[in-house]
């Protein structure tokens, strides 16, 4: 499960940095396979989805994560599926990154949820977003 020449399958940009998801599978080709992405940021960080390929949702929520002038404390979670090829089969997220950084990998499988805990380079914009889930975009 090597991320050479990788490809992202969901962006988004949070308080002005754009991130950028990649997941793999251990059996069979992307394609048979769908995640729902959901990004976690602090009430008072602005963050919408900008692109997502198809097989993918992603979520954006605010939550009471931690908004400093350093960081933006951000958690990626992915719950990936597959069409018939049952539980189990190993996953992983290869990269969560942006602008050059990566912030974090994770391995899991399918079924369960697999979290990458990131802090952001930026600050908040200091608006409180409502907590709930506020963007949703499917392919």
């Amino acid at each position: 499960m090597s991320n050479a020449g990788w490809s992202w399958n969901a962006k988004a940009d949070v308080e002005g940095t754009t991130i950028s998801t990649y997941r793999s599978v251990g059996n069979g080709g992307k394609a048979q396979y769908r995640a729902v992405i959901t990004i976690a940021v602090p009430a008072n960080a602005s963050a919408d989805v900008i692109e997502v390929v198809s097989n993918e949702t992603v979520i954006v929520v605010h939550t009471n994560q931690r908004c400093s002038k350093e960081a933006i404390d951000a958690v990626v979670a992915f719950v990936i599926t597959g069409d018939g090829n049952g539980s189990g089969v190993s996953v992983s997220v290869d990269q969560v990154g942006g602008d050059n950084e990566n912030y974090g990998s994770a391995r899991g499988t399918t079924g369960t949820e697999i979290s990458v805990n990131v802090a952001i380079s930026g600050t908040c914009t200091g608006q409180n977003y409502p907590r709930q889930f506020d963007h949703l975009l499917t392919w």
